[in-house]
Order: structure tokens, then sequence, then C-alpha cells
């Protein structure tokens, strides 16, 4: 199974998918609410993180895609960054040999709506709702469920390594799949150390 996770202030979206891309949740988590206190928005969190858990718990992950943080992105960065940090920590604490990969809301769009020109803002949203509908046939009004849906096909194929049906979306694999291994590489270069001198 395969999960994406979109998460935001106001809800989250979350979307399992099987291998042959049948989707067995889709759900849309209110998260919390913009001039909250810090215990009312940590509390909000937590409310927000187990109800992702539940929903997933009984499902046999195998790969979680999570949309990343836009860079030059306005508004509330500290508590977007406070609620997916929790929200991560929660899902790799209770599914600690599950690949988490995070994907550029550049790339889930380019994954989804493909080359060409995408839109943004409320437009660019629209256009990932149509063209799950228009490409796979899954239909919702919530572009959080939406970008989840991507984000777990995402997933999918990036786990399966099994090659895209268009070519745009393998870019986007491979460039995830190259990111990965260039991370992992950093751990296991060693710096070189100068010799102090005498």
């Amino acid at each position: 199974m395969f999960l994406g996770l979109d998460l935001s202030l106001a809800q989250s979206g979350v979307v399992i998918i099987d291998e042959n891309g049948k989707v067995l949740v889709k759900d849309a988590i209110k998260t919390t609410r913009v001039n909250d206190s810090v215990n009312t928005r940590f509390t909000r969190y937590h409310m927000s993180m187990q109800g992702v858990l539940d929903s997933i718990k009984f499902y046999d992950i195998k790969c979680i895609a999570i949309e990343s943080q836009a860079f030059g992105s306005k508004g509330k960065l500290i508590e977007l960054g406070e609620s997916k940090g929790i929200t991560t920590y929660e899902v790799l604490k209770n599914f600690p040999d599950v690949e988490i990969i995070e994907v550029a809301p550049q790339s889930l769009k380019k994954y989804m709506v493909g080359k060409g020109k995408k839109k943004s803002g409320k437009e660019g949203k629209q256009q990932v709702i149509d063209s799950c509908f228009d490409k796979y046939g899954f239909e919702t009004k919530i572009d959080d469920i939406a970008d989840a849906y991507t984000l777990s096909r995402i997933a999918r194929d990036y786990f399966l390594d099994c090659g895209c049906e268009y070519d745009y979306q393998d870019e986007v694999i491979k460039m995830l799949k190259a990111k990965s291994l260039k991370e992992n590489c950093e751990g296991v270069v060693k710096p070189k150390v100068k010799k102090k001198k005498k």
C-alpha cells in the first residue's frame, strides 16, 4: 500500500492506494485554525496526527510521499513546519521501516498535470483536481485530497520502479530517486580532516 500525505494547516489530505492504483482510503482531516494559541495549536496538531494514524494503521504501507514546503511560500510557515514535523515524526515512529519521500509542489504538479502551461493559485489546484479525474477517474472537489492522491501515485511508482504511464512522470520519479541516492551517499563519504601543524 502507498500513502500520500498532503499536510496543511486547514486540513490534511490522506490517500492510500494499492499496487494496482485502487483507492483504499480517501480522507480530509481538519487540522487547525489560523489564530489558535500555542496550546490549542499543538492540541490540534496532535488530534490531526491521530486522525492520520487512525486512517492508515491497518494497512501495510510500503512507501509514503509527503509534499514538501514550497520555497518562497508566504503565510504561517512556522505553524506549518510545526504541524508537518509532528505528523511526520509520529508516522516515522509508527512505521519505522517505511521509506518517506518528500515531493516538491512543482514536482507534484508536473507528475499529474504534465508539461506545458501550468497555472498557479486556485487555477493550479483545479488543474490537479481535473487531471486526477481525466487520467485516473479519481474524483474529488478537495485540492488537499487531489494532492494526496497524486502523492500516493508517486509513492507507488517510486517504490515499484516499474515505469510510469507518461514520460514526464518518469522524469519526476528519476529526479526523486537521484535526490534519495545523493542524500544516502552523503553519510558514506568521510570529510577530509586537516592535520594540525606542529
